[in-house]
């Protein structure tokens, strides 16, 4: 798997490093899905380098969650309410991203290829009750939820690790330095050395905790057991009530994190003094629902985030503009992040590999 990731973030920096500007929200994205849909369906959707194609498949993304979560909040009303709310141009967006997965699933299904990747997986999936083949539905609904869910989580999270780095020129010295003092040029920077690297693994954390990929609430039912009633503090919940905790609020609690709004990567490292309560650390979720991609996330996060600084230099292609505004999402289950326009050069590590 490190290979496959590492030709996509090589590709990446080789197209944005040359770009001389570009909104690294929308190159990340990109990045992130032409890494899922390899990694899926053995074969990439190329949007790096097909910019028409990026926007287009972008956008269905993005459509497609906020409508998702429409319908998910209004699934008690009746389903004519739903048409008022999505606009014909916005269903036929949304169609796109489906479009994709589907093709690409039929294409796994219909190809016969000695690369094992995560669909193969799931196509030999049986069910538990009856040793059945899950059937095509199903499997539609897999594909779809892999290619938005997947990518766009990622590229969240590395969008908001970028935008505070460049709004911290300190930490993102820090962070470079750590980088290319361990390494002697970019094709000997690989996963296992760069898990042994503190302030890495503090700069991903910090990100993830001050802006989740899902910042919203990601509610649990309470069963029915005994004694039957779920208490939380003085607060007791009865069967089949709703619960939730608003994970950006946790996560930027004063209670379990000192000088929470502020980027702060050193409150990770085990000699600092700062409050940093992990316990209240859930970007990921918890239990038998949490993200199963958790693994291979941090691999992608920290081969792209070692590769960049060693081999770009960014900065905001207008300063004032976000230091005035600063960085904030939109939570639409996974967060709906803004443009981040920045300028790029090679730096003297030019090398992919």
């Amino acid at each position: 798997m490190e290979p496959l990731i590492r030709l996509h973030i090589d590709e990446f920096c080789d197209i944005v490093g040359t770009a001389g500007e570009v909104d690294i929200a929308v190159v990340l994205g990109a990045l992130s899905i032409d890494v899922l849909s390899d990694l899926c369906f053995g074969q990439s959707f190329c949007t790096l380098k097909d910019e028409p194609e990026r926007d287009r498949i972008l956008e269905a993304m993005e459509k497609s969650v906020q409508m998702v979560i429409r319908e998910g909040s209004m699934h008690r009303w009746p389903r004519a309410i739903w048409k008022v709310l999505h606009s014909k141009k916005d269903v036929i967006t949304r169609g796109y991203v489906y479009q994709k997965a589907i093709g690409a699933m039929m294409r796994q299904i219909n190809t016969q290829s000695d690369r094992e990747d995560f669909f193969t997986n799931i196509l030999q999936a049986r069910r538990p009750d009856n040793g059945e083949p899950y059937d095509q539905r199903e499997l539609m609904g897999e594909a779809i939820l892999l290619l938005v869910a997947g990518s766009d989580t990622t590229s969240t999270a590395l969008t908001v690790i970028v935008w505070h780095l460049l709004a911290n020129p300190e930490t993102m010295q820090k962070l470079t330095q750590e980088v290319c003092d361990r390494f002697d040029s970019a094709a000997a920077i690989n996963y296992k050395d760069l898990q042994q690297l503190p302030y890495l693994h503090a700069v991903i954390e910090e990100g993830l905790r001050i802006c989740p990929p899902n910042p919203g609430v990601l509610p649990r039912v309470v069963v029915d057991r005994n004694p039957g009633c779920l208490a939380i503090g003085d607060q007791i919940f009865p069967p089949g009530t709703e619960i939730g905790v608003c994970n950006l609020a946790l996560q930027r609690n004063p209670a379990y994190f000192d000088d929470p709004e502020s980027f702060l990567p050193e409150r990770w490292l085990e000699s600092s003094l700062l409050k940093c309560d992990k316990n209240a650390f859930a970007p990921f979720s918890y239990g038998p629902r949490s993200c199963l991609g958790r693994n291979m996330a941090y691999m992608e996060m920290s081969l792209t985030l070692a590769l960049l600084v060693y081999r770009l230099k960014l900065s905001f292609s207008d300063p004032e503009k976000e230091k005035k505004y600063g960085f904030d999402v939109e939570d639409a289950f996974v967060a709906i992040k803004p443009s981040v326009p920045v300028k790029v050069a090679k730096t003297w590590n030019t090398e992919g590999s």
